[in-house]
């Protein structure tokens, strides 16, 4: 009887087995899921998934070929308040012989436009 009792101990233990291995290949099966998701990884670990973003990034970006050269610029130098105020003056005053030269020319013009025309007619009534 005792060999009876060892057999049904085995089927049920083989039983419990089988309903254990169900479960266990349903979260293998869920857990693999998981793992060949990247939205699973960006959910659950943000920091690292854009750390793993960035370096792919950089390493998909092309290197440039050709030298970075850096020029430097001369420094100008800047006029003082002098030189400033001169140079302010002596555009003023070109302005102001300009307009002046075009008032000249402008009259002189005049003036010949009205020698050069001849006197009008002057009808006495006939």
């Amino acid at each position: 009887m005792s060999e009876q009792r060892d057999l049904n101990d085995l089927q049920s233990e083989m039983r419990r087995v089988r309903g254990e291995l169900g479960r266990d290949v349903e979260e293998l099966i869920e857990s693999t899921r998981d793992a060949m998701n990247w939205h699973y990884y960006v959910r659950r670990y943000p920091w690292a998934a854009m750390g793993a973003a960035a370096l792919l990034g950089y390493f998909l970006v092309p290197k440039s070929r050709r030298p970075i050269v850096h020029i430097e610029r001369q420094e100008i130098p800047r006029p003082g308040l002098g030189s400033t105020l001169k140079a302010t003056v002596l555009a003023s005053a070109a302005r102001l012989a300009g307009g002046l030269a075009t008032q000249y020319a402008s009259r002189l013009f005049e003036q010949y436009r009205e020698e050069a025309a001849p006197p009008p007619q002057l009808h006495d009534g006939d």
